[in-house]
This record gives C-alpha cells, structure tokens and sequence, in this order.
C-alpha cells in the first residue's frame, strides 16, 4: 500500500499536479530507491512493486488524449504551479531576510519564520501574505538584500493566486468529473505521496552526505516553476584597486 489517504484527499493532490511530469519524477525516484538498496529496505518490496506498477498505469492515463485534453483545462494544475511559485518566494524571502537579521538589521523575528507547510494552498498564501504585510515596513532596511516593492508584490499576488479556490468546493467538483478522470488524478496523488515517502527516506538514510541528499528531490515534477528566476538586488560594483 502507497497510501491509507481517503480518495477525496488524494483527488484534491492529483488535480494540482501535470501527469506528464508526475510519470517521469515517479520513474526517476523509483530508479533511484531501487539502486539504494537502504531506501528500498525501508520502503519494503511490496511499497516498490506497487509504485512502479502505479506508475506505470498514470503513464496509460497520461497518453490518452481525452484525459490530456482535460487536465490541460484544468484550473487547479495553475494552482498547484502557483503554490509551488509561492513557496520558491517564501523561501527566498525568508532566506534574506535571515541574512539581514544577521547583519543586525532589527526586524520582527516572525518575518525569519515560515509557519505554514505541506501543500494546502490556503495556508500557504495566507503564510506568504503575513510574510509580506511584515516585510513591507522595512524596505529601506531589506532593498540591498533584495526584497523590493517589486519582489513584495509578486509574492502578494503568488499569495492571491494561492488562496482563490476553497477545498470543500474543489472536491465537490472534482468529484463530478468522469470516473476516468477521477482515478487518473488518484493515480498521480499515490505516485506523489509514494515519491515524497521515497525522498524522506532518502534523505534520512544520506543524513550525512549531501551530495547523494540532493539526488532525492522534486525537480523534474516543478521544473516549469524552478526556471522562473527570483529578483535578485542590484549587483554592487566592485571597488577599483588603489592607485
């Protein structure tokens, strides 16, 4: 078994996610556990048969044009590359602000906080929000940094996009779309679990080396958003050497 989650739960993951990438990022971390032979250890035999036979099938799911035609339309994959986009930004505004703090630039100790996680989008736009409402006083103090007007309001607007759908809602008309589409996206909701399970395990057989770490991530499954750059501030010019 991938996941005890309920259907309605697992309906909600899939539809945020494109099955194209979801196919490779699940073939990817399955070759990769499966020459791990700790990870596979782990995550036990029956959990490998079954995640390479699931994807297998999202892979089926994902050549029929009939199901690609209704993914392609569908509002919550923008979501879910917006809640992605969304927390790139957090991450990279909390970072710098981290880096201010430490250049002992006096600011809200909530601002080096992120508070909310996993992939709810409501929670995560409300998170990016707050971090925005308390950024916005310091500017003059965070702009050598980088966090700008402009940097601010992108994430204002990433934090909208989040929070425009409510979950009751989603699955309410998830669950009137053709039984064919539903599975396809429970489908894609187990690869994902199953791949996050494989990347935790990873990541904690390798603790200690973070070269083989990194190998387990999610940069195929998020590599349209991880292209978009951050604002990065002005570069400072580099002083000219004595006379």
């Amino acid at each position: 078994m991938i996941s005890n989650l309920s259907r309605d739960e697992l309906l909600v993951i899939g539809a945020r996610h494109r099955a194209n990438y979801m196919v490779a990022q699940g073939r990817y971390a399955v070759g990769l556990a499966a020459e791990d032979p700790e990870v596979a250890g782990l995550a036990g035999p029956e959990f490998m048969a079954e995640m390479g036979l699931t994807v297998g099938k999202l892979e089926m799911a994902a050549r029929d044009r009939d199901l690609a035609a209704t993914e392609a339309k569908e509002k919550t994959v923008a979501q879910g590359d917006a809640v992605q986009a969304a927390k790139v930004a957090r991450r990279a505004l909390v970072h710098r602000v981290l880096a201010a703090m430490l250049r002992g630039v006096k600011l809200p100790a909530d601002l080096g906080r992120i508070m909310a996680y996993g992939s709810n989008p409501q929670a995560i736009g409300r998170d990016l929000q707050r971090l925005v409402e308390l950024a916005r006083p310091h500017l003059a103090e965070l702009e050598p940094l980088g966090i700008t007007t402009a940097l601010l309001d992108r994430c204002a607007a990433l934090a909208g996009a989040c929070g425009q759908t409510d979950q009751a809602q989603e699955v309410a008309r998830l669950k009137k779309l053709p039984e064919k589409v539903q599975e396809m996206y429970v489908q894609k909701a187990l690869v994902y679990v199953g791949i996050k399970q494989l990347n935790y395990l990873g990541r904690s057989v390798h603790a200690e080396e973070a070269g083989q770490r990194a190998r387990y991530n999610l940069d195929i499954l998020y590599r349209r958003v991880r292209r978009q750059p951050v604002e990065g501030p002005t570069p400072i010019p580099t002083p000219a050497p004595p006379a």
